[in-house]
């Protein structure tokens, strides 16, 4: 490999998915939070929360890794996404820089090869293990997620001050 393979329009989508990722994370832990009466136990519950949720939705290890079971699971979790999003945007333009590079008698090996290290890094999803899952589709769950969970947030919020 050689040169640099982030465009700038991969370095503002990064920026993108860490925005929306940490969107939803607030969102979540805000949900999860509202429901608490210390910072103690928002503390507590936040931090398996989050850890469990990391594990699960694919940022410390690939889901490929997983059983089908619980891939089929996690494909209906948004932060599932939001890893995919952040993997596409910092390995796709790698990924075509090694199939170009190939000579073209190799192209169709180069390609299959990529598409196995796709599926391997989870740039590739599977909703429910049979739906591919496009890059605008991650974002759209995603930011529909966040939306939701802000949404529930002041809801809740809302109905909480009218019954003091």
């Amino acid at each position: 490999c050689k040169g640099w393979y982030l465009s700038a329009a991969d370095v503002l989508f990064i920026i993108l998915d860490t925005i929306i990722l940490t969107s939803f994370g607030t969102a979540l832990s805000s949900l999860v939070g509202v429901f608490l009466t210390s910072q103690g136990q928002i503390s507590a519950v936040g931090s398996v929360v989050s850890s469990t949720y990391g594990f699960l939705s694919g940022a410390y290890m690939p889901l490929s890794q997983l059983p089908a079971w619980l891939n089929t699971f996690v494909s209906f979790l948004p932060g599932t996404y939001g890893t995919s999003l952040l993997r596409n945007h910092c390995l796709g333009n790698a990924f075509d820089a090694f199939v170009a590079e190939c000579p073209s008698e190799q192209a169709d090996i180069a390609e299959k090869a990529v598409e196995a290290m796709k599926n391997g890094v989870d740039c590739n999803i599977k909703f429910a293990g049979n739906v591919d899952v496009s890059v605008a589709g991650m974002f759209a769950i995603l930011v529909g997620s966040v939306v939701v969970l802000i949404a529930a947030y002041v809801l809740i919020n809302m109905l909480r001050k009218k019954k003091k």
